[in-house]
């Protein structure tokens, strides 16, 4: 498994990110949307900001993206960053972990998260342009969750 690091804050962002594998040259990468603003020329990476709202129990860690190239997925690197995630809320004695939506149609996301024991927490339904492209029943597109840290 290659290095798992943590690189701080990005660039004018309260986001923070974790970074796992070696360079890639831009000719092989396939994904990564938010590759023009923050590049990282990774096999993967995970975005997560520090959080404070009392709506949703106080102080935790936000999953903002995550995100693995094609060709790397199922070999662990998605674990290993999740892996880094909590190794970092343990060390802040940050008490949860959030996810932002998880699309219901990522069975491989919802599969790792759930056999790392993060949790279900709540359906988002909303009108969206995916809706368009498939069928979403009663238009529940995302599921969001959580993992609460042993403290």
């Amino acid at each position: 498994m290659d290095e798992i690091k943590y690189l701080g804050h990005l660039p004018t962002s309260a986001l923070e990110r974790v970074i796992v594998g070696e360079e890639m040259p831009s000719f092989l990468r396939q994904v990564f949307p938010t590759q023009l603003i923050f590049p990282t020329g990774r096999i993967g990476y995970v975005d997560f900001q520090l959080m404070n709202n009392s709506t949703w129990g106080g102080e935790f860690l936000y999953i903002n993206t995550i995100a693995i190239e094609p060709a790397y997925r199922k070999q662990g690197y998605g674990e290993a960053l999740l892996d880094k995630l909590e190794e970092i809320a343990q060390e802040r004695r940050v008490p949860k972990i959030l996810t932002s939506g998880v699309w219901i149609d990522n069975i491989r996301m919802i599969s790792l998260l759930e056999k790392m024991e993060y949790r279900q927490y709540r359906k988002k339904s909303q009108i969206h342009w995916r809706i368009h492209q498939r069928k979403y029943p009663n238009h529940i597109i995302s599921v969001l969750f959580e993992k609460m840290m042993k403290m």
